[in-house]
């Protein structure tokens, strides 16, 4: 499967990027940007690939991924009735200006930022609480959307569920395979 790399763009009507997308077996493809990404599942299932970690999802999958990570949600098969689909949130880290992400309250967010440059998967009561914020998300107002968003931050620097996804050393192999081919190369 070849890799993407991809370049999405926030609306200049908001902070941060937010899509409802309509899944099927043709929908995505190994791709990555230089946003932040945070990605519920409303229905479906199938692979997930994130970085060098390949599992199963299902309903209620919840992922926060950091810039430049390879990453896609394989839909296997799509079931009458059951439209799969995603709702999901593109942002800088410094989506609400540099200085105000530098405050003390802030610091517990910049930290759940950083640890997902290999991929967090939440899950339990704490993913089904932002899967609700997401869908309220889908039809609230821009204010009302950079609230819920920090709604969600709070819940998640709060999640006692979660694992990481990439291997730790995962961007640093990656690299050093592409050094190598270009060694090659010259």
């Amino acid at each position: 499967m070849k890799h993407v790399k991809a370049h999405i763009v926030v609306p200049e009507t908001s902070s941060f990027g937010l899509k409802k997308t309509m899944l099927s077996p043709e929908t995505y493809k190994i791709h990555s940007h230089k946003n932040f990404e945070l990605n519920y599942i409303v229905n479906g299932s199938g692979t997930r690939i994130v970085g060098d970690n390949i599992e199963s999802f299902s309903r209620g999958d919840l992922v926060l991924l950091g810039p430049d990570l390879p990453h896609c949600w394989e839909v296997k098969s799509v079931r009458k009735g059951l439209n799969p689909e995603c709702i999901t949130i593109h942002f800088q880290e410094d989506f609400i200006g540099q200085n105000i992400m530098k405050s003390p309250e802030l610091k517990p967010v910049i930290g759940l930022l950083n640890d997902s440059y290999s991929g967090i998967q939440f899950s339990g009561e704490f993913a089904t609480k932002v899967g609700h914020i997401m869908y309220k998300m889908t039809d609230a107002t821009n204010l009302r959307r950079l609230i819920y968003l920090f709604e969600i931050f709070e819940i998640l620097i709060g999640a006692r569920e979660w694992k990481v996804l990439a291997r730790p050393g995962f961007f640093e192999d990656t690299k050093r395979t592409q050094s190598d081919k270009l060694n090659k190369v010259f």
